[in-house]
């Protein structure tokens, strides 16, 4: 059983769903429990068949969850289960204080920040983490950040690295003076850096190119709605309407990934970024903060380049250097993109990689 907040259009629901989805072409019987409604992957579950049980989140803590919870692994005598995301990781570490006949693997998406995170925060963690049979983090960084904090954790945990589905796209790529970033909008996503850099590419070195921004607004992200504002204001400070495009949240991302010349990912918080394989799987080189396991993703002047997050000089710089290249480096540089998605995230990789989880507590040893 896989268990996540909703089938919303986040990189743990998109994560949790291909799982679901290639752990039933391997001869699983596969069951998702969510508690909030949002069916944006609920159409990738439905096409194999795959039941979905959903019970409503009642009150802060969502008890009536946990409860109906510990009944669908009884009642469905369920052997395993895989949470994806902080809150479902605790709601099946209480589970299976009630019912010790099921294997729980939870896993982390995001990086722990153990500078900012409350007390209760980390008790609800440290909780979890205790309960759960085996722990999984999609990137090495988080795998590290727990295990150097809490050495007897690190039997039991293990990092697997997100999956992509391979793009079928063939043709070459030209460059059409449009760039991408993709996320919703919060401190987080540091978009504020990227507003910065885009003026000083079109002010300073006079390249003149539109920045599309794919993703939701209000998401609902702590400073979501005032981080927004603040980057509006700054868009027109700089009088940069007409070189940047909110697009909005957006269900199929692939012909911006074929339209743009290069994905701009300034994070500075999260696990392995869904849209960075995405982009890479479409060809589209990536420039990417310097940070977590950015450099394992991006080859810096390979694939890619890579940049210091604080820094919107060295960003305008690195895009700069998109638009410097000759057309053959180019498209070579995008060669290279999309042979590195095909290394880092196959599906076959990413399934087995659980399954030996499931089935023997071992990890593929090619993502150790």
């Amino acid at each position: 059983m896989i268990v996540i907040d909703s089938l919303g259009s986040g990189g743990a629901q998109n994560q949790a769903t291909i799982l679901a989805v290639e752990l039933k072409k391997s001869g699983y019987d596969v069951t998702v429990f969510t508690y909030f409604e949002n069916s944006f992957f609920k159409s990738r579950l439905e096409k194999e068949n795959i039941p979905v049980i959903s019970f409503t989140k009642q009150g802060r803590l969502g008890i009536n969850v946990i409860l109906n919870l510990i009944r669908t692994i009884k009642g469905r005598k369920i052997d395993v289960a895989i949470s994806f995301l902080n809150t479902p990781n605790f709601y099946l570490a209480v589970s299976k204080c009630f019912v010790k006949s099921f294997k729980a693997i939870i896993s982390y998406r995001s990086k722990t920040d153990f500078e900012s995170i409350s007390i209760l925060s980390k008790g609800i963690d440290v909780f979890s983490n205790h309960c759960a049979d085996l722990i999984v983090t999609n990137s090495f960084h988080e795998k590290d950040n727990w295990a150097s904090r809490y050495s007897a954790l690190k039997n039991k945990l293990f990092t697997i690295y997100n999956a992509v589905y391979p793009s079928t796209t063939t043709s070459l790529r030209t460059r059409s003076n449009n760039l991408l970033s993709v996320g919703s909008v919060s401190p987080l996503k540091n978009g504020k850096v990227v507003v910065d850099a885009l003026n000083i590419l079109i002010n300073e070195y006079k390249i003149e190119t539109t920045l599309h921004w794919v993703g939701r607004h209000n998401s609902g992200l702590a400073g979501s709605t005032q981080y927004f504002s603040e980057m509006s204001e700054r868009i027109s400070k700089y009088k940069l309407n007409s070189n940047w495009n909110w697009v909005g949240q957006q269900d199929d991302l692939q012909e911006y990934y074929i339209m743009a010349d290069a994905l701009i990912h300034a994070s500075t918080t999260e696990g392995l970024p869904n849209v960075v394989g995405e982009a890479q799987m479409e060809a589209c080189p990536v420039v990417i903060s310097n940070i977590l396991d950015h450099p394992r993703l991006v080859r810096n002047e390979v694939d890619g380049f890579l940049f210091d997050p604080t820094d919107a000089h060295d960003l305008a710089m690195k895009i700069k250097a998109i638009y410097d290249l000759p057309d053959s480096d180019y498209q070579n540089m995008s060669f290279e993109s999309k042979e590195q998605a095909l290394k880092l995230y196959s599906i076959n990789t990413f399934t087995n990689s659980f399954i030996e989880l499931i089935e023997t507590n071992k990890i593929n040893s090619s993502h150790n």
